[in-house]
């Protein structure tokens, strides 16, 4: 069989190609199938014939060794197979048709409940505190509001009765919202009994996340005794922690929030960290790994900071920190711990499976209950209450017909054009709107931060891909 028998007379490629070089190796991959092809630069350099030339197969023509032909067209038909060659160039408007097709309609999992918007602390990079330090009102649920926030989740949930079995979360939030415990145990014993009675699926989770100066031993026992997963605020060392987080009145955190995870070691509960990278922690990154070693929890996840007109960060930050995180999860994984952000991207990648959305509030799967009752999709904007739509006593609440849950379901890479051609397509999700609204106005403007972190990522993918299969297709 002649080359002429195993692939097409002309081949384009598509627009969603893209190519990395590393050390003489290239990576070509469809940026929404992700599946890189390895070629050595001979290959390579064939390749980009076929991607200038009209009749690339005199080319082939022109080889006298069969078994170099060979090669060549098993690279080209891998290509081919993983769609980084097409045989007609308008396939690419139905791919990503396709694709965004698959963008469900939005359907609430996901309920947090801003239990207070009071806090202990005043950290300097919260984004609670920077959208609301003007606004006044109740700032501290109550149980008949809570109750209400509960039935319409419940509510919510049941809007899809094939959908109601998956896994459902209830994220306790504030300010700190162990300043309301007598709210919090209301809450989660109505949780159980709403499994008992169906209301809610038995494999609802319950977490919160906490600045940890408050887990004294009663509240430890309170969350253990509820299966509710502890999530700590710790930024590294006590540099780094102390360089953005204090007391509202002043002082050092960093001791308080050490008792609070001691506390959890002794009553043999598990935590997990939320680690936002300051300034200080991705200068010092050493020192921040070291102590968060050092802490021992089994699962983690890196913050890189939001800014604003208030907030700045040093030139290059983003690129540093998206290292950092990089560089941390490497670390961590030879010791088992879980580092949420990195996993995330690395599950889209290794199942192929285009990563739409970031996190729960764009796609519009989440509800987001203020303390006075208010309804909206986005804890950022707990301050300002934009893209607050509705309350806890809605009868008629829809996130499908609502106008801003339905925009923000929507709201996801496949559908910005300004991101059609970039290589991190498939594993971006898009960032945070809040900050995308902070820097350019709009949701649907570029979170920049994220922009630096998906491509480092991906490319970080690609070659610990090439390094770790045994037998790579590289030609």
């Amino acid at each position: 069989m002649g080359f002429e028998d195993q692939i097409p007379e002309r081949l384009f490629f598509s627009k969603y190609a893209q190519k990395l070089e590393k050390d003489g190796v290239f990576a070509y991959f469809h940026s929404l199938r992700m599946k890189p092809v390895f070629l050595n630069s001979e290959m390579e350099s064939v390749v980009e014939i076929v991607r200038t030339s009209e009749d690339f197969r005199s080319v082939l023509g022109e080889m006298s060794d069969q078994s170099q032909q060979d090669v060549v067209i098993a690279a080209i038909n891998a290509l081919i197979e993983h769609k980084v060659l097409v045989k007609d160039p308008s396939v690419d408007s139905k791919v990503i048709s396709h694709f965004r097709s698959l963008i469900p309609k939005p359907y609430i999992q996901i309920a947090y409940f801003i239990l207070t918007e009071n806090c202990n602390f005043g950290c300097t990079y919260c984004f609670v505190k920077r959208e609301g330090e003007a606004r006044t009102g109740t700032k501290m649920m109550t149980p008949e509001t809570a109750i209400k926030g509960l039935d319409l989740f419940c509510k919510q949930i049941a809007l899809d009765k094939d959908r109601f079995q998956e896994e459902k979360n209830i994220i306790f939030y504030g300010g700190e919202p162990l300043l309301n415990r007598k709210v919090l145990q209301i809450i989660v014993d109505k949780v159980n009994e709403y499994k008992t009675v169906g209301k809610l699926p038995q494999s609802t989770r319950l977490s919160i996340i906490t600045n940890g100066s408050l887990l004294t031993d009663k509240n430890i026992e309170l969350l253990r005794k509820n299966n509710v997963a502890i999530g700590i605020s710790l930024d590294g060392d006590e540099c780094a922690t102390d360089s953005c987080r204090v007391y509202v009145k002043g002082g050092s955190v960093y001791q308080d929030v050490i008792k609070g995870i001691e506390r959890c070691k002794e009553h043999d509960v598990p935590f997990s960290l939320s680690v936002t990278l300051t300034e200080q922690s991705v200068k010092n990154f050493e020192a921040t790994m070291g102590e968060l070693k050092k802490i021992g929890c089994k699962a983690l996840g890196f913050n890189i900071l939001l800014t604003d007109e208030n907030f700045q960060v040093f030139d290059g930050y983003n690129e540093v920190a998206a290292e950092c995180i990089i560089n941390g999860f490497e670390e961590f994984r030879k010791i088992g711990v879980y580092e949420d952000r990195m996993m995330r991207k690395l599950k889209s990648f290794v199942e192929s499976r285009v990563y739409l959305f970031d996190c729960g509030a764009a796609g519009s799967g989440q509800i987001v209950i203020a303390p006075d009752g208010e309804v909206g999709v986005c804890h950022g904007f707990l301050g300002s209450r934009k893209y607050f739509s509705t309350r806890v006593e809605s009868v008629d609440f829809d996130p499908v017909s609502d106008p801003t849950f339905a925009e923000w379901g929507k709201r996801t890479p496949l559908n910005m054009p300004e991101c059609d051609n970039c290589m991190a397509l498939g594993i971006c999700g898009g960032g945070c709107p809040l900050n995308a609204l902070k820097n350019t106005g709009s949701i649907w403007g570029l979170d920049e931060r994220f922009c630096v972190h998906s491509k480092k990522t991906l490319e970080w993918l690609v070659w610990d891909l090439f390094a770790k299969v045994t037998s790579p297709e590289i030609v």
